[in-house]
């Protein structure tokens, strides 16, 4: 899962639909097996003054003990996302939060 975080709504709201297109994009392009659910606003939209937005990528399940291929292009991720918006990455995300 992917979150974005910040201080002002609109650019959170704006990078999360912006990488969104973006990997939604490089999925189709590189015919990568998994699906994007979002983006959405958090279910607590706004926390210690800070906005938050998710990205779920659903990868396909893989046999006990396999690792996935990592999908995710994070440098480029990186470049994308503005200094003023923070995007953190969870591989096992346990809470929707």
């Amino acid at each position: 899962m992917l979150r974005f975080s910040g201080l002002n709504a609109p650019a959170v709201e704006e990078t999360a639909l912006s990488l969104a297109t973006y990997l939604e994009d490089y999925r189709q392009i590189h015919q990568l097996p998994w699906e994007l659910l979002g983006p959405t606003p958090a279910s607590v939209v706004k926390v210690a003054r800070r906005y938050s937005w998710h990205l779920l990528l659903k990868l396909p399940a893989v046999p006990a003990g396999a690792m996935p291929p990592w999908p995710l292009p994070v440098p480029e991720l990186l470049k994308r996302c503005p200094a003023k918006v923070r995007l953190s990455i969870d591989v096992d995300p346990l809470k929707l939060l």
